[in-house]
C-alpha cells in the first residue's frame, strides 16, 4: 500500500505560474482555507514580468509554501517537472495558478486515495467560474472514465487532478518541452502505472478568461499538444497489453496535426507551413486525391513568393 491509513500524508500542491499575479492572491486564500493541514504549496515562478514575485515573495514567513524560480520562461511542462521534482509529499495535486479549491478539496482527495491504494490518478469534478471566480452555472463536460475506455481516445479528466509521488515516479513524468496540455500528457502517464479513480464532487475552482492557457486562441494551441500527447502515448504503450491507437489511428492523428500546424503558420513562415502539409500527406497519403489539400497548398505557395 502505497499511503499508510494511519497517519496524514503530505499533500504537495503543485503550481506552474507565469504572470498569473493578479489571480495569485486568490489560490493562496483558497490552500489556507484547505481543511486538511498537511499540506506544501510548490510554485514555480516560470520568469513572470507582472506582480507574480512580489505576491509569492510575501509568502516567504509560511514555511509550507516553497517557490522554485526559474532564470528563463520555459513553459508550463518544464514548470510542474520544476514543481514535482521539489515536492515532498506522497501525494501530490496540479493546481492552475489562475484557479483556487474549494475548501474540502485536500481532504477529500487524501480520503479517495487511502480508500484506493491502487489507483494511481484521482481527480473530481469542478465548477466553472467568471473572471472573478464566481461560479457561472455552467455544467461541467466531465466525469468518470466509462469502464473499458482508455484515456488516448477518451480524456475525460478534470481538475482536481491528484496522483501518488510513488506513482509519478514510474512514469517519464511532466515533459518540459510541451507548453499546454501538459495535464493531458501527465494523465496518460498515470493511466499507464496504475487504475483510474473518480470523486463524483466538485472540488476546484476553473476560472474562464481570456488569458487561460487552454482558452480562446490557446485553446487551439493546447488541442495539438494534446494530439502530441496521445501520440507519445501511442509510441510507448506499442508492444505493451496497454489501451492504444491502432496504426491507422495514429496515422489519421498525425496527419491532423501537421494540417493543423501548416494553417496556423501559413501567414508566419510559409516554407514552414509546406513542410507540415508535406508531412499530413506521408502521414495519410490519400489526402493528395482531394482538391481541396492542392489548394492549400497553393496558398502557402503565394503566401512563400511574396515572403
Amino acid at each position: 500500500m502505497d499511503v499508510p491509513a494511519t497517519v496524514e500524508p503530505l499533500f504537495s500542491i503543485l503550481v506552474a505560474n507565469f504572470n498569473n499575479g493578479r489571480y495569485l492572491g486568490q489560490l493562496l486564500e483558497s490552500v489556507h482555507a484547505q481543511t486538511y493541514a498537511n499540506w506544501e504549496l510548490i510554485v514555480t515562478e516560470d520568469a513572470s514580468n507582472d506582480e507574480s514575485p512580489r505576491v509569492l515573495s510575501d509568502c516567504k514567513a509560511d514555511s509550507r509554501i516553497r517557490v522554485v524560480s526559474h532564470v528563463r520562461n520555459q513553459g508550463a511542462g518544464a514548470a510542474f517537472a520544476s514543481a514535482a521534482q521539489a515536492a515532498a509529499g506522497t501525494l501530490m495535486g496540479m493546481l492552475g495558478a489562475d484557479d483556487a479549491l474549494r475548501p474540502e478539496a485536500i481532504r477529500r482527495m487524501v480520503d479517495a486515495h487511502l480508500r484506493h491504494p491502487d489507483a494511481s490518478l484521482i481527480n473530481s469534478d469542478l465548477l466553472i467560474c467568471d473572471s472573478d471566480l464566481k461560479p457561472t452555472g455552467q455544467p461541467s463536460d466531465f466525469g468518470p472514465l466509462p469502464l473499458g475506455e482508455s484515456l488516448i481516445r477518451n480524456c475525460c479528466v478534470s481538475s482536481f487532478a491528484t496522483f501518488k509521488a510513488s506513482a509519478y515516479r514510474r512514469t517519464p513524468g511532466f515533459n518540459p518541452s510541451f507548453r499546454r496540455a501538459v495535464d493531458h500528457d501527465i494523465y496518460l502517464k498515470l493511466e499507464e502505472v496504475g487504475v483510474l479513480h473518480y470523486v463524483n464532487e466538485p472540488l476546484y475552482l476553473y476560472r474562464m478568461h481570456a488569458g487561460g492557457i487552454s482558452q480562446g486562441i490557446n485553446g487551439i494551441k493546447a488541442a495539438q499538444f494534446a494530439l502530441l500527447a496521445r501520440a507519445d502515448a501511442y509510441r510507448r504503450r506499442k508492444g505493451t497489453k496497454l489501451p492504444n491507437l491502432t496504426r491507422g489511428e495514429f496515422r489519421d492523428l498525425m496527419s491532423t496535426y501537421h494540417r493543423r500546424q501548416a494553417d496556423m503558420c501559413t501567414r508566419r513562415d510559409p516554407k514552414d507551413a509546406l513542410r507540415h502539409l508535406a508531412r499530413s500527406a506521408l502521414y495519410q497519403p490519400s489526402l493528395c486525391l482531394r482538391p481541396g489539400f492542392w489548394k492549400s497548398a497553393g496558398r502557402h505557395l503565394v503566401g512563400l513568393a511574396a515572403s
